[in-house]
């Protein structure tokens, strides 16, 4: 039996609500992430800047970017498999980071880029593993 990557299915789509107002997105549900959220961060970038270069052996995390243009870049540090992903505001999708995956995401635009990470759990110092992208 080969077991599914964990680089698989991480990028979803989230459903608009557009009218001539503007747009209402929801964005995080137990129906969509499969787990209740505990914590929700919402982060600035600079230009050029670089987040994470990380993994977690318990935390499950979804980023969503909501301003700007930001480079995922995912590694299995189980398998090795590496993946890159562009990330932008005007997609409006879920990043999905599974336990035991290395990610940096990276402002590729030339103004402040914001997103939110939403987590399973309460923030842990000891569950950051520093991870040479």
């Amino acid at each position: 039996m080969v077991a599914k990557s964990r680089l698989e299915g991480i990028l979803v789509d989230i459903p608009r609500n557009a009218d001539d107002r503007g747009e209402a997105v929801k964005v995080m549900t137990v129906e969509k992430t499969g787990w209740p959220v505990r914590d929700t961060i919402f982060i600035s970038s600079k230009p050029g800047v670089v987040r994470g270069a990380h993994y977690h052996k318990l935390k499950e995390e979804v980023f969503v970017v909501v301003l700007g243009r930001m480079q995922a870049t995912l590694v299995d540090t189980k398998t090795g498999e590496r993946k890159e992903l562009m990330l932008d505001d005007r997609k409006r999708q879920m990043l999905f980071i599974h336990p035991y995956v290395a990610h940096a995401i990276k402002n590729v635009g030339n103004e402040t880029a914001w997103f939110v990470e939403v987590q399973d759990t309460d923030y842990d110092k000891n569950d950051d593993y520093k991870f040479d992208m």
